[in-house]
């Protein structure tokens, strides 16, 4: 999880000037992330909240994804041939 609130609303995309914002929100909202919205903290801390509980002491060694389904997406594809659009 470490660094996935870096991509998040509130996040390093403060920092970058409005038109690269909506640029990355834009391209969230229609469709290269599954989810359709950037994330927020609050969707990190439940990624964490989950694997520090009791319940969760048998993962070891976990990569988790914090992105909304970003990650499984491929830009070099069209959005209509993955089944996003």
């Amino acid at each position: 999880i470490f660094g996935a609130a870096n991509l998040v609303d509130g996040g390093v995309l403060v920092g970058l000037p409005p038109e690269v914002q909506q640029a990355i929100k834009s391209w969230h909202e229609i469709g290269w992330c599954p989810s359709r919205r950037t994330g927020t903290p609050q969707d990190v801390a439940n990624a964490t909240m989950l694997i520090c509980m009791e319940e969760s002491s048998w993962m070891t060694g976990q990569i988790f994804y914090v992105d909304g389904g970003a990650s499984i997406m491929d830009t070099v594809f069209p959005l209509e041939i993955q089944g996003a659009a």
